[in-house]
């Protein structure tokens, strides 16, 4: 086989696992899917449940409700990924449009920044949409509450961070790492205040590999020229540049 041919063969392969996977969830099963964690055991300061009661899409959503006990009450699901991951990641959020603290957050890998409020847009402020980032202040938005159904997306990509709520962004930075979770959670110290979630999809890309880096690095200092006639004795189809 042609050495520029073998070469380009190895690095393809090597780079593959870039392409990374699709997962989405429209809660429309009896149960949570086993892609999620119960960070919160039901009932312990809410409550988790399929619900036919709201649904952006199909006939259920995923409804979380907080119990009647005075303190504060969270009710959490998350996955945490096998590896460090990049991707796109995004939930219909029904608002109740008051109260209650409902965010979809990204957990760094980067544990000098997982120690902080990480990638965040949420719902919090009486009348306007946040957003934290990792190690970093609140910041509200421009992006009215409303008691609807509203989209929020994060993007952790390896070369850049965006935060988007109905397809505007509200932020957007240089890429501060991988993430090792994603996250969807509900805090309320009012009893029995209840959200719901829909339609969760995620675009997700492992870490590239430091051989798939490696491979990538001498790629691109070849340049490799299809050449008509036959190759000849010390006619070099590839060349590197120093």
């Amino acid at each position: 086989m042609n050495r520029g041919l073998l070469f380009f063969a190895v690095w393809f392969s090597a780079v593959g696992i870039a392409h990374g996977e699709t997962y989405s969830d429209s809660f429309e099963g009896p149960v949570l899917n086993s892609f999620w964690d119960y960070v919160t055991p039901n009932g312990t300061t809410g409550f988790w449940a399929i619900s036919p009661e709201q649904a952006h899409s199909g006939q259920n959503s995923l409804r979380f409700q907080s119990n009647n006990a005075s303190a504060q009450k969270t009710v959490q699901i998350s996955h945490n990924f096998a590896e460090p991951v990049y991707g796109t990641f995004s939930i219909w959020l029904r608002d109740p449009g008051l109260g209650g603290f409902y965010s979809l957050f990204l957990t760094p890998s980067d544990p000098l920044l997982a120690s902080g409020w990480g990638h965040r847009v949420f719902a919090a402020d009486p009348f306007f949409y946040s957003y934290s980032i990792p190690n970093g202040s609140i910041t509200t938005t421009s992006v009215s509450r409303s008691a609807t159904w509203r989209q929020i997306e994060i993007s952790a990509l390896a070369d850049a961070v965006r935060y988007s709520i109905d397809g505007q962004m509200v932020y957007s930075a240089p890429s501060s790492g991988p993430i090792d979770a994603v996250n969807f959670i509900a805090h309320s110290s009012l009893p029995f205040e209840t959200v719901y979630w829909d339609d969760f999809d995620a675009q997700i890309v492992p870490e590239p590999s430091s051989s798939a880096l490696a491979f990538a690095a001498v790629a691109s200092t070849m340049t490799c020229v299809a050449r008509p006639r036959r190759r000849q004795r010390g006619d070099s189809r590839c060349s590197q540049h120093g």
